[in-house]
């Protein structure tokens, strides 16, 4: 009978042959699957994903933003 240090020097031995031959194979390339394209929604006889409506959102936003004017910074004491 094999002493148990040479049972797992053997099953050491088939792990490392085994991940040897995992790295070494070609990995398997999945069928290619036909892209789907979001369902639209028909607004005003235009088809629209909702895109529109978060672009012109984040559009009003920077044009809020843009309106608010930086505060000055206070004149530095020159006579220090």
């Amino acid at each position: 009978m094999a002493s148990p240090s040479a049972t797992n020097e053997i099953s050491r031995e088939a792990a490392r042959q085994s991940l040897i031959e995992i790295s070494q194979s070609v990995p398997e390339t999945p069928s290619p699957q036909a892209v789907k394209t979001p369902i639209s929604t028909a607004e005003n006889g235009m088809l629209d994903d909702g895109a529109d409506k978060y672009r012109s959102k984040l559009m009003s936003i920077t044009d809020l933003s843009s309106d608010a004017q930086p505060t000055p910074c206070p004149p530095k004491d020159v006579a220090a």
